[in-house]
């Protein structure tokens, strides 16, 4: 399956719509309007070499969980997200349980994915997450 169709398939839609989002998922990059006098927060979690028996919707929400909990520790209330999946191979019934369980939890939290990368090799799950501070404070001071 080309990359592009993995993406239209399985992960375009279904996490949360946002007015901020102005060019999101299906480009190499995305543009966000940030909210006027707030801080933007950025977390990365990577979730590798997962137990075979892991069912693929618990992996899609746990990666951006752990993501997302990096986000609130510091004070952030999360808003996007991108995907760096790397797989073995496309497997169709995977994909639609892990992106099920990923954009699940991305609707109940309010974020969008706005885009990442996909690649052949050993699987790895990578999640950037964004988000703004509440307020122009600078938020938990270097995960102090």
């Amino acid at each position: 399956m080309r990359e592009f169709e993995l993406i239209e398939r399985f992960f375009s839609t279904g996490t949360a719509q946002r007015e901020d989002v102005i060019l999101g998922i299906g480009d190499d990059a995305a543009l966000i309007r940030i909210p006027s006098g707030r801080g933007v927060v950025t977390a990365i979690a990577t979730v590798r070499d997962p137990m075979r028996n892991t069912p693929p919707e618990s992996l899609g929400h746990h990666a951006l969980r752990l993501s997302l909990d990096h986000l609130v520790d510091f004070g952030a209330i999360p808003a996007w997200a991108t995907l760096a999946l790397t797989m073995p191979k496309a497997d169709r019934d995977w994909l639609a349980r892990f992106s099920d369980g990923m954009k699940d939890l991305a609707r109940r939290s309010r974020v969008c994915l706005v885009g990442g990368d996909t690649t052949q090799g050993p699987l790895s799950i990578t999640i950037v997450s964004n988000g703004y501070l509440p307020t122009s404070d600078q938020g938990k001071q270097g995960g102090r």
